[in-house]
């Protein structure tokens, strides 16, 4: 039996990318054990269909974010996983658990941002699932 399938789709950077995009980022992909989201603010980051993501206990609730801040686009969390609240270290930002920043440092002087603004400043979330132990993303 032969495949359709040529060598470049195996070894094809770009075929590669395309497949991130076009199916793994739209298909439920296992991303860890619920052992490891515990406690709150336990953490575990993954790479999803090409995308950091951040899995966190959030008062209980196991919420999955990209992890990217929206200042500088930094990693919230550098560790595969951990317990840290979901902050930045390189400028300070801290998110709560809808991961809307709940404090940054020097707001008002730096940034001026009006009630708008601030509101419309939130983590890009993903959904996810539980399955017994085993936790989702989509």
């Amino acid at each position: 039996m032969y495949s359709l399938l040529t060598q470049a789709h195996y070894c094809s950077p770009e075929i590669f990318d395309r497949e991130q995009l076009k199916i793994f980022s739209r298909l439920w992909i296992f991303a860890g054990l619920r052992k490891l989201l515990e406690k709150p603010d336990d953490f575990a980051t993954r790479s999803i269909g090409g995308i950091s993501v951040v899995l966190q206990n959030c008062g209980g609730k196991i919420r999955a974010f990209e992890n990217q801040c929206l200042h500088r686009q930094m990693p919230l969390q550098w560790e595969d996983y951990g317990n840290r609240r979901l902050a930045c270290r390189y400028h300070g930002w801290v998110y709560d658990h809808e991961g809307r920043p709940a404090s940054i440092p020097s707001c008002d002087q730096l940034y001026c941002f009006n009630a708008t603004e601030r509101e419309r400043l939130k983590l890009r979330e993903f959904s996810v699932a539980e399955v017994g132990q085993l936790v989702f993303v989509n």
